[in-house]
C-alpha cells in the first residue's frame, strides 16, 4: 500500500497558486500504522498526487502561456475558458477572477479542448484524441463520454431538440440523442476537418469545413453541404 512521510495528521492540503492556476491534493482520515508515516485510504493516490504535483510545478514554471481555445458564458457573471493541454478556469464575478477546475475533469492525458457548447444547464466539451466530457449541471461536474471515433473534435453543438453533436478531424462528425450513452455517426461530405458549428435563430445547425463548404446535417446519418466558398482555397 502507497504511504506517505508526515506529520500525525488527518487532512493535508497542498496548494499551488499563480497565473490564476490552482491545485489541490487532499488527503482523506487514514489509519495511522506508525507515528510517522499515514497509510493513504486510495492505493492510486501517490501517482495521482504526484502528477497533479508535477503539472502544478510545470504550470508556475512556465506561466500564463497557454492558447485559449474556446470560451462559453452562461450569464454575465459565470463562464468558462478552455484551452490547450487540459486547461479549464471558470469565472463567477465577470471574468475579474478567474480559477482552474481542470481537475475535475477526466483527462489524464491532459488532451487539448477545443471546443466549448452549452444550452441550459448542459454543457459540452469536445477535445483531441476522442476526448467529449458533458455536464448537466452547467460546468459543476463533468463525466467522459465514450465514442467509436479516437481522432480529434474541434467544434461541438447542443441543438435545440437536445441531441449533441461534436465534429472534427477528417470530416468525422457524431450524433447523440441519448445524452451521450450512443453516438451516431454522420456521413462525412468531404474527409477534411470540420472547424466550426453554430445554430441560427431557428435552431437549424451550421457547419463549416477547412475546404470551404457550409453544411448542415441531413436526418441522423448524413451531413449536406449547402455552399462552397472559394475565399480560403489556393489560388483563389
Amino acid at each position: 500500500m502507497s504511504c506517505l512521510k508526515a506529520d500525525s495528521f488527518h487532512h493535508t492540503f497542498f496548494f499551488v497558486t499563480k497565473f490564476n492556476f490552482f491545485f489541490a491534493a487532499f488527503v482523506a482520515q487514514a489509519e495511522t500504522l506508525d507515528p510517522d508515516v499515514i497509510f493513504l485510504q486510495e492505493a492510486n493516490f501517490a501517482g495521482s498526487y504526484a502528477r497533479r504535483l508535477a503539472e502544478a510545478e510545470r504550470a508556475v514554471a512556465e506561466g500564463a502561456d497557454k492558447p485559449l481555445l474556446a470560451l462559453s458564458f452562461q450569464d454575465e457573471q459565470h463562464g468558462l475558458v478552455a484551452g490547450a493541454f487540459n486547461l479549464l478556469l471558470r469565472t463567477e464575478d465577470g471574468g475579474r477572477h478567474w480559477r482552474s477546475v481542470a481537475a475535475s475533469l477526466d483527462n489524464p492525458k491532459a488532451a487539448h479542448l477545443y471546443a466549448l457548447a452549452r444550452r441550459g444547464q448542459t454543457l459540452l466539451i469536445a477535445g483531441e484524441q476522442g476526448l467529449v466530457l458533458h455536464s448537466e449541471d452547467g460546468g459543476v461536474h463533468f463525466q467522459r463520454s465514450a465514442l467509436p471515433y479516437e481522432g480529434s473534435f474541434f467544434t461541438a453543438a447542443v441543438e435545440a431538440d437536445g441531441a449533441w453533436l461534436v465534429a472534427g478531424l477528417r470530416g468525422n462528425a457524431y450524433r447523440s440523442r441519448d445524452g451521450g450513452r450512443s453516438w451516431q455517426a454522420l456521413s462525412e461530405v468531404a474527409p477534411v476537418g470540420i472547424t466550426a458549428a453554430t445554430q441560427d435563430t431557428r435552431g437549424r445547425l451550421w457547419l463549416v469545413n477547412q475546404a470551404g463548404e457550409v453544411m448542415t446535417p441531413k436526418g441522423d446519418h448524413a451531413l449536406t453541404t449547402l455552399a462552397r466558398t472559394t475565399a480560403q482555397q489556393p489560388g483563389a
